[in-house]
């Protein structure tokens, strides 16, 4: 979002780099009172690649930002899993709804089953063994897909690099990105990169983790607070936010 009132044309190179290499950020001129310069610099923004103003001195001006930035919001690869999720999944235990909330939202910080246990506020050891028991896909497996799918996301920015990538996601090197590329997909980073977007990645993650596995994850409770209850079941499939 950049102010018309603040605009000095030094930052002009700046900002259509930024426009340029982050396509999918929406990028917003904003006006917060009547100012004579704006008709001048709002074509100066334009040329940079800024194709909305949002009038902040008007009550429409609000509700346009608003509308903006949910649908930004909305298309956001981490909600889109979610909603997928609630779909394919429409009953499960409460605490296995907030499982899958850290996983998702989450797994940019939350990089090992030890964080994934410590959000849920469980032993890592019983968090595994429920995994176990089950006959599920470990704990550790939904996590680094996930992180996988988010990874892919951003590759989809066409300024993304594996180094951002691995600082964004907390990896240790772009080495030890490879690696989990190659450990998980059997394939380079550079493979990866090719084939997958967000979305490839989150259709992967429900081919691989969801589908084949929905009895035993509508009965799944990680924390064990939940263990022989019946599963929550929402109307349409929806997932509590």
């Amino acid at each position: 979002m950049v102010s018309l009132g603040a605009w000095h044309p030094t930052a002009r190179p700046a900002l259509m780099r930024l426009v340029r290499e982050f396509p999918n950020v929406p990028a917003f001129a904003f006006l917060a009172r009547p100012d004579a310069r704006a008709p001048q610099v709002a074509l100066q923004l334009g040329q940079c690649g800024v194709r909305a103003v949002l009038e902040a001195s008007q009550a429409h001006g609000w509700a346009e930002l608003r509308r903006a930035l949910s649908a930004q919001h909305a298309s956001d690869i981490r909600r889109r899993a979610l909603e997928a999720l609630a779909r394919e999944l429409p009953a499960l235990q409460p605490d296995a709804l907030t499982l899958f909330e850290h996983i998702f939202l989450d797994a940019a910080t939350i990089t090992s089953t030890r964080d994934l246990a410590r959000a849920l506020h469980v032993n890592s050891s019983s968090l595994m063994s429920r995994f176990f028991r089950l006959k599920l896909p470990s704990a550790k497996t939904y996590l680094a897909m996930a992180r996988l799918m988010l990874a892919a996301d951003r590759f989809e920015r066409p300024g993304a690099t594996i180094t951002e990538i691995t600082h964004v996601l907390h990896y240790s090197s772009p080495q030890s990105f490879g690696r989990h590329v190659r450990r998980m997909l059997g394939m380079s980073a550079a493979a990866f990169r090719e084939q997958y977007d967000g979305d490839g990645m989150l259709a992967l993650y429900l081919e691989r983790l969801v589908r084949p596995h929905r009895e035993a994850l509508a009965r799944l409770s990680p924390t064990g607070a939940h263990e022989g209850r019946a599963p929550v079941v929402l109307p349409g499939g929806r997932l509590p936010m």
